[in-house]
Protein backbone atom coordinates (compact mmCIF):
# COMPACT_ATOMS: atom_id res chain seq x y z
CA UNK A 1 0.00 0.00 0.00
CA UNK A 2 1.56 3.28 -1.15
CA UNK A 3 1.35 5.42 1.99
CA UNK A 4 3.95 8.12 2.63
CA UNK A 5 4.27 9.49 6.16
CA UNK A 6 5.64 12.92 6.96
CA UNK A 7 7.05 12.82 10.48
CA UNK A 8 7.79 16.56 10.43
CA UNK A 9 4.08 17.39 10.50
CA UNK A 10 2.05 18.02 13.63
CA UNK A 11 -0.66 15.70 12.27
CA UNK A 12 -0.52 12.35 14.13
CA UNK A 13 0.70 9.43 12.04
CA UNK A 14 -2.52 7.42 12.46
CA UNK A 15 -4.53 10.33 11.02
CA UNK A 16 -2.12 10.61 8.07
CA UNK A 17 -2.59 6.90 7.41
CA UNK A 18 -6.38 7.10 7.62
CA UNK A 19 -6.50 10.20 5.40
CA UNK A 20 -4.36 8.59 2.71
CA UNK A 21 -6.52 5.46 2.71
CA UNK A 22 -9.59 7.67 2.24
CA UNK A 23 -7.81 9.42 -0.64
CA UNK A 24 -7.11 6.04 -2.27
CA UNK A 25 -10.81 5.24 -2.04
CA UNK A 26 -11.75 8.62 -3.52
CA UNK A 27 -9.33 8.11 -6.42
CA UNK A 28 -10.59 4.54 -7.01
CA UNK A 29 -7.37 2.78 -6.02
CA UNK A 30 -9.42 1.01 -3.37
CA UNK A 31 -12.92 -0.34 -3.98
CA UNK A 32 -15.90 -1.64 -2.02
CA UNK A 33 -15.11 -4.85 -0.11
CA UNK A 34 -11.35 -4.56 -0.76
CA UNK A 35 -9.45 -5.85 2.26
CA UNK A 36 -6.95 -3.56 4.00
CA UNK A 37 -3.51 -4.98 4.81
CA UNK A 38 -3.16 -6.84 8.13
CA UNK A 39 -2.15 -4.59 11.01
CA UNK A 40 1.27 -6.20 11.55
CA UNK A 41 2.14 -6.18 7.85
CA UNK A 42 1.27 -2.50 7.38
CA UNK A 43 3.06 -1.48 10.60
CA UNK A 44 6.24 -3.18 9.35
CA UNK A 45 5.88 -1.62 5.90
CA UNK A 46 5.49 1.89 7.36
CA UNK A 47 7.91 1.39 10.27
CA UNK A 48 5.31 2.36 12.86
CA UNK A 49 3.95 0.72 15.99
CA UNK A 50 1.03 -1.71 15.66
CA UNK A 51 -1.03 0.64 17.84
CA UNK A 52 -0.73 3.37 15.19
CA UNK A 53 -2.32 1.11 12.59
CA UNK A 54 -5.00 -0.01 15.04
CA UNK A 55 -5.93 3.63 15.73
CA UNK A 56 -6.00 4.44 12.00
CA UNK A 57 -8.24 1.46 11.23
CA UNK A 58 -10.50 2.29 14.19
CA UNK A 59 -10.83 5.87 12.94
CA UNK A 60 -11.87 4.60 9.50
CA UNK A 61 -14.38 2.24 11.10
CA UNK A 62 -15.85 5.00 13.30
CA UNK A 63 -16.38 7.15 10.21
CA UNK A 64 -18.06 4.30 8.34
CA UNK A 65 -15.29 4.18 5.73
CA UNK A 66 -14.54 0.55 6.57
CA UNK A 67 -16.22 -2.37 8.26
CA UNK A 68 -14.66 -5.17 10.29
CA UNK A 69 -15.06 -8.92 10.01
CA UNK A 70 -14.02 -10.74 13.15
CA UNK A 71 -11.07 -13.02 12.49
CA UNK A 72 -10.62 -11.66 8.98
CA UNK A 73 -9.78 -7.94 9.01
CA UNK A 74 -10.98 -4.54 7.79
CA UNK A 75 -12.75 -3.96 4.47
CA UNK A 76 -13.81 -0.91 2.45
CA UNK A 77 -17.48 -0.08 3.11
CA UNK A 78 -19.98 1.06 0.46
CA UNK A 79 -19.91 4.80 -0.24
CA UNK A 80 -22.78 6.97 1.08
CA UNK A 81 -24.40 7.48 -2.33
CA UNK A 82 -24.48 3.72 -2.89
CA UNK A 83 -25.99 3.07 0.53
CA UNK A 84 -28.60 5.84 0.10
CA UNK A 85 -30.58 3.82 -2.41
CA UNK A 86 -30.52 0.80 -0.13
CA UNK A 87 -32.19 2.34 2.97
CA UNK A 88 -35.91 2.08 3.58
CA UNK A 89 -37.85 2.25 6.84
CA UNK A 90 -40.82 -0.07 7.24
CA UNK A 91 -43.38 2.74 7.23
CA UNK A 92 -45.11 2.55 3.84
CA UNK A 93 -48.35 0.82 4.77
CA UNK A 94 -49.83 1.16 1.27
CA UNK A 95 -47.62 -1.02 -0.89
CA UNK A 96 -45.79 -3.08 1.76
CA UNK A 97 -42.73 -3.15 -0.50
CA UNK A 98 -39.54 -3.01 1.53
CA UNK A 99 -36.03 -2.66 0.26
CA UNK A 100 -33.53 -3.70 2.92
CA UNK A 101 -30.12 -3.21 1.34
CA UNK A 102 -29.80 -6.54 -0.43
CA UNK A 103 -33.28 -7.88 0.31
CA UNK A 104 -36.64 -6.89 -1.14
CA UNK A 105 -40.00 -8.58 -1.01
CA UNK A 106 -43.71 -7.76 -1.20
CA UNK A 107 -45.48 -8.44 2.08
CA UNK A 108 -48.53 -10.73 1.75
CA UNK A 109 -51.77 -9.35 3.21
CA UNK A 110 -51.91 -11.95 5.99
CA UNK A 111 -48.40 -11.16 7.25
CA UNK A 112 -48.18 -10.27 10.95
CA UNK A 113 -46.41 -6.92 10.72
CA UNK A 114 -44.07 -6.31 13.64
CA UNK A 115 -42.00 -4.09 11.32
CA UNK A 116 -43.93 -0.88 10.81
CA UNK A 117 -43.93 1.85 13.44
CA UNK A 118 -47.05 3.45 11.94
CA UNK A 119 -50.44 2.80 13.59
CA UNK A 120 -53.34 1.40 11.59
CA UNK A 121 -55.92 3.80 10.19
CA UNK A 122 -58.73 2.48 12.41
CA UNK A 123 -57.07 4.22 15.37
CA UNK A 124 -57.03 7.65 13.75
CA UNK A 125 -59.33 10.34 15.31
CA UNK A 126 -61.13 11.13 12.06
CA UNK A 127 -64.38 12.43 13.57
CA UNK A 128 -62.80 14.92 15.98
CA UNK A 129 -60.29 16.17 13.44
CA UNK A 130 -63.04 16.58 10.86
CA UNK A 131 -64.87 18.81 13.37
CA UNK A 132 -61.72 20.90 13.83
CA UNK A 133 -61.29 21.33 10.07
CA UNK A 134 -64.94 22.31 9.63
CA UNK A 135 -64.66 24.86 12.44
CA UNK A 136 -61.65 26.45 10.71
CA UNK A 137 -63.43 26.51 7.34
CA UNK A 138 -66.55 28.09 8.86
CA UNK A 139 -64.46 30.65 10.71
CA UNK A 140 -61.83 31.59 8.11
CA UNK A 141 -63.49 30.72 4.79
CA UNK A 142 -60.94 31.15 1.98
CA UNK A 143 -58.32 32.47 4.40
CA UNK A 144 -58.01 28.93 5.74
CA UNK A 145 -56.05 28.02 2.60
CA UNK A 146 -53.59 30.91 2.69
CA UNK A 147 -49.88 30.65 3.41
CA UNK A 148 -48.74 31.05 6.99
CA UNK A 149 -45.48 32.70 7.99
CA UNK A 150 -42.43 30.47 7.62
CA UNK A 151 -42.24 29.86 11.37
CA UNK A 152 -45.81 28.62 11.40
CA UNK A 153 -49.28 29.71 12.50
CA UNK A 154 -48.75 31.97 15.52
CA UNK A 155 -51.74 30.65 17.50
CA UNK A 156 -50.54 27.04 17.06
CA UNK A 157 -47.04 27.97 18.22
CA UNK A 158 -48.55 29.49 21.37
CA UNK A 159 -50.64 26.34 21.91
CA UNK A 160 -47.55 24.18 21.58
CA UNK A 161 -45.74 26.26 24.21
CA UNK A 162 -48.66 25.67 26.60
CA UNK A 163 -48.62 21.96 25.80
CA UNK A 164 -44.88 21.60 26.38
CA UNK A 165 -45.17 22.95 29.92
CA UNK A 166 -46.57 19.53 30.86
CA UNK A 167 -43.09 18.16 29.98
CA UNK A 168 -41.37 20.89 32.06
CA UNK A 169 -40.21 22.56 28.84
CA UNK A 170 -40.67 26.31 28.79
CA UNK A 171 -40.51 27.89 25.37
CA UNK A 172 -41.59 31.10 23.67
CA UNK A 173 -43.67 31.08 20.47
CA UNK A 174 -40.83 32.78 18.56
CA UNK A 175 -38.61 29.77 19.32
CA UNK A 176 -41.10 27.27 17.89
CA UNK A 177 -40.73 26.22 14.24
CA UNK A 178 -43.66 24.32 12.67
CA UNK A 179 -42.54 21.61 10.24
CA UNK A 180 -44.09 19.09 7.88
CA UNK A 181 -43.17 16.03 9.94
CA UNK A 182 -40.06 14.93 11.82
CA UNK A 183 -38.20 13.88 8.68
CA UNK A 184 -38.45 17.42 7.33
CA UNK A 185 -37.20 18.68 10.68
CA UNK A 186 -34.08 16.54 10.32
CA UNK A 187 -33.55 17.84 6.79
CA UNK A 188 -34.01 21.49 7.85
CA UNK A 189 -31.50 21.20 10.70
CA UNK A 190 -29.01 19.52 8.38
CA UNK A 191 -29.40 22.34 5.85
CA UNK A 192 -29.24 25.09 8.46
CA UNK A 193 -26.34 23.75 10.49
CA UNK A 194 -24.18 21.38 8.48
CA UNK A 195 -21.84 21.84 5.55
CA UNK A 196 -20.09 19.25 3.42
CA UNK A 197 -17.58 17.23 5.47
CA UNK A 198 -18.79 18.56 8.82
CA UNK A 199 -19.04 15.91 11.53
CA UNK A 200 -22.27 14.78 13.16
CA UNK A 201 -22.49 12.21 15.95
CA UNK A 202 -25.23 9.58 15.98
CA UNK A 203 -26.04 6.75 18.34
CA UNK A 204 -25.22 3.24 17.17
CA UNK A 205 -27.77 1.92 16.42
CA UNK A 206 -30.10 4.79 15.51
CA UNK A 207 -33.08 5.82 13.36
CA UNK A 208 -32.24 5.08 9.73
CA UNK A 209 -34.11 8.17 8.48
CA UNK A 210 -31.61 10.36 10.32
CA UNK A 211 -28.70 8.47 8.78
CA UNK A 212 -30.17 8.98 5.30
CA UNK A 213 -30.65 12.71 5.89
CA UNK A 214 -27.11 13.29 7.12
CA UNK A 215 -25.67 11.23 4.27
CA UNK A 216 -27.50 13.42 1.78
CA UNK A 217 -25.60 16.45 3.12
CA UNK A 218 -22.22 14.79 2.60
CA UNK A 219 -21.29 15.02 6.27
CA UNK A 220 -19.02 12.71 8.24
CA UNK A 221 -21.24 10.47 10.35
CA UNK A 222 -19.56 9.32 13.56
CA UNK A 223 -21.15 6.53 15.58
CA UNK A 224 -21.05 6.26 19.37
CA UNK A 225 -22.16 2.99 21.00
CA UNK A 226 -25.61 3.02 22.61
CA UNK A 227 -25.91 1.38 26.03
CA UNK A 228 -29.09 0.65 28.01
CA UNK A 229 -28.77 3.92 29.98
CA UNK A 230 -27.58 6.08 27.08
CA UNK A 231 -24.44 6.36 24.98
CA UNK A 232 -20.96 5.50 26.19
CA UNK A 233 -20.10 9.02 27.41
CA UNK A 234 -16.36 8.36 27.71
CA UNK A 235 -16.26 7.28 24.07
CA UNK A 236 -18.50 10.21 23.16
CA UNK A 237 -16.07 12.76 24.59
CA UNK A 238 -13.17 11.09 22.77
CA UNK A 239 -15.07 11.36 19.48
CA UNK A 240 -16.05 14.97 20.13
CA UNK A 241 -12.41 15.89 20.76
CA UNK A 242 -11.29 14.07 17.62
CA UNK A 243 -13.97 15.17 15.14
CA UNK A 244 -15.24 18.48 16.60
CA UNK A 245 -18.86 17.83 15.54
CA UNK A 246 -21.37 20.63 15.13
CA UNK A 247 -24.27 18.35 16.03
CA UNK A 248 -25.27 15.20 17.87
CA UNK A 249 -28.53 13.40 17.06
CA UNK A 250 -30.18 11.54 19.94
CA UNK A 251 -33.41 10.01 21.20
CA UNK A 252 -33.12 10.26 24.98
CA UNK A 253 -36.02 7.98 25.87
CA UNK A 254 -37.54 4.91 24.20
CA UNK A 255 -34.91 5.22 21.51
CA UNK A 256 -35.59 3.92 18.03
CA UNK A 257 -34.70 1.07 17.54
CA UNK A 258 -33.57 -0.15 20.98
CA UNK A 259 -36.19 1.31 23.34
CA UNK A 260 -33.33 2.37 25.65
CA UNK A 261 -33.69 5.51 27.79
CA UNK A 262 -30.97 7.80 29.11
CA UNK A 263 -30.29 8.10 32.81
CA UNK A 264 -30.53 11.58 34.33
CA UNK A 265 -26.77 11.53 34.93
CA UNK A 266 -26.03 10.86 31.27
CA UNK A 267 -28.44 13.60 30.18
CA UNK A 268 -26.56 16.05 32.36
CA UNK A 269 -23.27 14.83 30.90
CA UNK A 270 -24.54 15.36 27.35
CA UNK A 271 -25.40 18.97 28.13
CA UNK A 272 -22.02 19.60 29.77
CA UNK A 273 -20.21 18.17 26.74
CA UNK A 274 -22.34 20.25 24.36
CA UNK A 275 -21.50 23.42 26.25
CA UNK A 276 -17.81 22.60 26.69
CA UNK A 277 -17.22 21.71 23.04
CA UNK A 278 -19.63 24.16 21.38
CA UNK A 279 -21.92 21.44 19.99
CA UNK A 280 -25.68 21.39 19.47
CA UNK A 281 -27.86 18.38 20.31
CA UNK A 282 -30.85 17.44 18.16
CA UNK A 283 -33.28 15.62 20.46
CA UNK A 284 -35.98 13.61 18.65
CA UNK A 285 -38.85 13.02 21.08
CA UNK A 286 -41.07 10.79 18.98
CA UNK A 287 -43.02 8.99 21.76
CA UNK A 288 -42.60 11.19 24.82
CA UNK A 289 -46.28 10.79 25.67
CA UNK A 290 -46.14 6.97 25.65
CA UNK A 291 -44.35 6.29 28.92
CA UNK A 292 -45.90 3.54 31.02
CA UNK A 293 -44.10 3.99 34.33
CA UNK A 294 -43.16 7.48 35.51
CA UNK A 295 -42.89 10.57 33.34
CA UNK A 296 -39.38 11.18 32.02
CA UNK A 297 -38.23 14.71 31.30
CA UNK A 298 -36.80 15.36 27.85
CA UNK A 299 -33.28 16.69 27.60
CA UNK A 300 -34.71 20.06 26.57
CA UNK A 301 -36.33 20.43 30.02
CA UNK A 302 -32.91 20.74 31.68
CA UNK A 303 -31.19 22.65 28.86
CA UNK A 304 -30.04 25.83 30.62
CA UNK A 305 -27.61 26.96 27.93
CA UNK A 306 -29.86 26.66 24.86
CA UNK A 307 -27.88 23.81 23.30
CA UNK A 308 -30.80 21.46 22.49
CA UNK A 309 -32.91 21.51 19.35
CA UNK A 310 -36.11 19.73 20.36
CA UNK A 311 -37.90 17.84 17.57
CA UNK A 312 -41.37 16.31 17.79
CA UNK A 313 -44.01 14.95 15.44
CA UNK A 314 -47.47 13.60 16.13
CA UNK A 315 -47.45 10.69 13.69
CA UNK A 316 -47.31 7.82 16.20
CA UNK A 317 -50.39 9.05 18.08
CA UNK A 318 -52.38 11.23 15.69
CA UNK A 319 -52.29 10.64 11.92
CA UNK A 320 -48.98 10.26 10.04
CA UNK A 321 -50.43 11.57 6.78
CA UNK A 322 -50.96 15.03 8.32
CA UNK A 323 -47.17 15.58 8.13
CA UNK A 324 -47.17 17.89 11.11
CA UNK A 325 -44.56 18.47 13.79
CA UNK A 326 -42.53 21.19 15.43
CA UNK A 327 -39.09 22.10 16.73
CA UNK A 328 -38.05 24.28 19.66
CA UNK A 329 -34.94 25.99 18.34
CA UNK A 330 -32.11 27.73 20.24
CA UNK A 331 -32.27 31.48 19.69
CA UNK A 332 -28.88 31.55 17.97
CA UNK A 333 -30.24 29.22 15.27
CA UNK A 334 -33.71 30.74 14.85
CA UNK A 335 -33.06 32.69 11.69
CA UNK A 336 -31.01 30.07 9.86
CA UNK A 337 -33.59 27.36 10.66
CA UNK A 338 -36.47 29.54 9.47
CA UNK A 339 -34.57 30.35 6.26
CA UNK A 340 -33.98 26.65 5.63
CA UNK A 341 -37.67 25.89 6.23
CA UNK A 342 -38.79 28.66 3.89
CA UNK A 343 -36.42 27.43 1.18
CA UNK A 344 -37.79 23.90 1.57
CA UNK A 345 -41.55 24.39 1.16
CA UNK A 346 -42.42 28.02 2.07
CA UNK A 347 -44.69 26.86 4.91
CA UNK A 348 -46.53 23.84 6.27
CA UNK A 349 -50.21 23.55 5.24
CA UNK A 350 -52.11 26.47 6.77
CA UNK A 351 -55.37 24.52 7.00
CA UNK A 352 -53.73 21.63 8.87
CA UNK A 353 -51.94 24.00 11.24
CA UNK A 354 -55.15 25.89 12.06
CA UNK A 355 -57.14 22.68 12.45
CA UNK A 356 -54.57 21.19 14.81
CA UNK A 357 -54.57 24.39 16.85
CA UNK A 358 -58.33 24.00 17.32
CA UNK A 359 -57.83 20.29 18.02
CA UNK A 360 -55.36 21.10 20.80
CA UNK A 361 -57.40 23.92 22.35
CA UNK A 362 -60.60 21.87 22.39
CA UNK A 363 -58.90 19.08 24.35
CA UNK A 364 -59.22 16.53 21.53
CA UNK A 365 -55.48 15.81 21.57
CA UNK A 366 -55.59 14.84 25.24
CA UNK A 367 -58.58 12.62 24.51
CA UNK A 368 -56.77 10.88 21.63
CA UNK A 369 -53.60 10.54 23.67
CA UNK A 370 -55.47 8.87 26.54
CA UNK A 371 -57.13 6.49 24.07
CA UNK A 372 -53.88 5.57 22.29
CA UNK A 373 -51.91 5.19 25.50
CA UNK A 374 -54.50 2.73 26.81
CA UNK A 375 -54.30 0.66 23.61
CA UNK A 376 -50.51 0.70 23.43
CA UNK A 377 -50.09 -0.09 27.13
CA UNK A 378 -52.34 -3.13 26.77
CA UNK A 379 -50.28 -4.32 23.79
CA UNK A 380 -47.06 -3.54 25.68
CA UNK A 381 -48.08 -5.67 28.66
CA UNK A 382 -49.16 -8.54 26.41
CA UNK A 383 -45.91 -8.28 24.43
CA UNK A 384 -43.85 -8.61 27.62
CA UNK A 385 -45.89 -11.64 28.68
CA UNK A 386 -45.56 -13.37 25.31
CA UNK A 387 -41.85 -12.65 24.98
CA UNK A 388 -41.22 -14.07 28.46
CA UNK A 389 -43.19 -17.19 27.60
CA UNK A 390 -41.95 -17.91 24.10
CA UNK A 391 -38.43 -16.57 23.48
CA UNK A 392 -35.97 -19.47 23.63
CA UNK A 393 -33.01 -19.54 25.96
CA UNK A 394 -30.15 -17.39 24.69
CA UNK A 395 -32.47 -14.85 23.03
CA UNK A 396 -32.81 -11.72 25.14
CA UNK A 397 -34.76 -8.47 25.06
CA UNK A 398 -34.78 -5.12 26.84
CA UNK A 399 -37.89 -3.99 28.72
CA UNK A 400 -38.50 -0.40 27.54
CA UNK A 401 -40.01 2.24 29.81
CA UNK A 402 -42.63 2.98 27.20
CA UNK A 403 -43.15 3.45 23.48
CA UNK A 404 -43.90 0.86 20.83
CA UNK A 405 -40.55 -0.84 20.10
CA UNK A 406 -38.78 -3.96 21.39
CA UNK A 407 -35.13 -4.83 20.70
CA UNK A 408 -34.52 -8.59 20.53
CA UNK A 409 -30.98 -9.96 20.69
CA UNK A 410 -29.96 -13.30 19.24
CA UNK A 411 -26.82 -15.05 20.52
CA UNK A 412 -23.72 -12.98 19.75
CA UNK A 413 -22.57 -15.07 16.81
CA UNK A 414 -25.84 -14.84 14.87
CA UNK A 415 -26.89 -12.48 12.09
CA UNK A 416 -30.39 -10.99 12.40
CA UNK A 417 -30.44 -10.30 8.65
CA UNK A 418 -30.23 -14.05 8.12
CA UNK A 419 -33.10 -14.61 10.56
CA UNK A 420 -35.11 -11.78 8.94
CA UNK A 421 -34.95 -13.58 5.60
CA UNK A 422 -35.82 -16.87 7.27
CA UNK A 423 -38.86 -15.61 9.16
CA UNK A 424 -40.08 -13.37 6.31
CA UNK A 425 -40.91 -16.48 4.33
CA UNK A 426 -43.23 -17.48 7.16
CA UNK A 427 -45.31 -14.28 7.02
CA UNK A 428 -43.89 -12.49 10.04
CA UNK A 429 -42.25 -9.13 9.38
CA UNK A 430 -39.41 -7.86 11.57
CA UNK A 431 -36.64 -5.28 11.06
CA UNK A 432 -33.04 -6.58 11.09
CA UNK A 433 -30.66 -4.56 13.23
CA UNK A 434 -28.11 -3.75 10.51
CA UNK A 435 -30.57 -1.23 9.05
CA UNK A 436 -29.95 1.07 12.01
CA UNK A 437 -26.19 1.46 11.62
CA UNK A 438 -24.31 3.89 9.41
CA UNK A 439 -21.49 1.56 8.49
CA UNK A 440 -22.14 -1.68 6.67
CA UNK A 441 -22.03 -4.07 9.61
CA UNK A 442 -23.97 -7.09 10.72
CA UNK A 443 -26.07 -7.16 13.88
CA UNK A 444 -27.35 -9.95 16.09
CA UNK A 445 -30.45 -7.89 17.07
CA UNK A 446 -33.78 -7.14 15.42
CA UNK A 447 -36.65 -4.73 16.12
CA UNK A 448 -40.29 -5.52 16.81
CA UNK A 449 -43.06 -2.89 16.87
CA UNK A 450 -46.55 -3.07 18.41
CA UNK A 451 -47.85 -0.09 16.42
CA UNK A 452 -49.88 -2.00 13.84
CA UNK A 453 -50.60 -5.40 15.40
CA UNK A 454 -53.70 -6.43 17.30
CA UNK A 455 -53.49 -8.31 20.60
CA UNK A 456 -54.52 -11.47 18.77
CA UNK A 457 -51.67 -10.98 16.30
CA UNK A 458 -49.23 -10.43 19.17
CA UNK A 459 -50.27 -13.73 20.76
CA UNK A 460 -50.15 -15.67 17.50
CA UNK A 461 -47.09 -13.90 16.12
CA UNK A 462 -44.80 -14.11 19.17
CA UNK A 463 -45.70 -17.75 19.81
CA UNK A 464 -44.83 -18.55 16.19
CA UNK A 465 -41.71 -16.36 16.34
CA UNK A 466 -40.50 -18.30 19.37
CA UNK A 467 -40.96 -21.59 17.52
CA UNK A 468 -39.15 -20.23 14.45
CA UNK A 469 -36.29 -18.99 16.63
CA UNK A 470 -35.82 -22.40 18.22
CA UNK A 471 -35.79 -24.10 14.84
CA UNK A 472 -33.52 -21.46 13.29
CA UNK A 473 -30.99 -21.55 16.12
CA UNK A 474 -30.80 -25.32 16.09
CA UNK A 475 -30.54 -25.73 12.31
CA UNK A 476 -28.56 -22.76 11.00
CA UNK A 477 -24.80 -22.68 11.00
CA UNK A 478 -23.18 -19.89 13.02
CA UNK A 479 -22.51 -16.67 11.16
CA UNK A 480 -19.35 -14.77 12.00
CA UNK A 481 -20.06 -11.14 12.82
CA UNK A 482 -17.77 -8.10 12.68
CA UNK A 483 -16.95 -6.34 15.92
CA UNK A 484 -19.32 -3.42 16.44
Amino acid sequence: MNIILDRTLDTPLYIQIADQIKLMIHEDFLHIDDKLPPIRKLSEELSVNNVTIVKAYQMLSDEGVTYKVRGSGSYIAPKPEELMAEISEFDNAENHSYNLRSTQYDMPEDTINFATATPKANLFPVTDFKKAINQVLDRDLGEAFGYQEAKGYSSLRASICDYMESFSVRALPEDVQIISGAQQGLDIIAKALLNYNDAVIVEAPTYSGAIATFRSRGVRIVQVPMLIDGVNVKKLEELIKRYKPKLMFTMTHCQNPTGYSYSNKKKETLLKLAETYNMYILEDDYVGELLYTKQIQPLKAIDLNDRVIYLKSFSKILMPGLRLGFMIVPKALNQSVMNAKEATDISTSGLIQKAFDVYLRKGHWHKQLTYMKKIYFSRYQLMLKMLDQHLPRGVNYYVPKGGILFWIELPKNRDSRDFYEYVGQKKIAIVPGDLFYYSNVKSNAFRLSIAAVTEGEIETGIEALGDYLRTYLSEKKQNILPIL
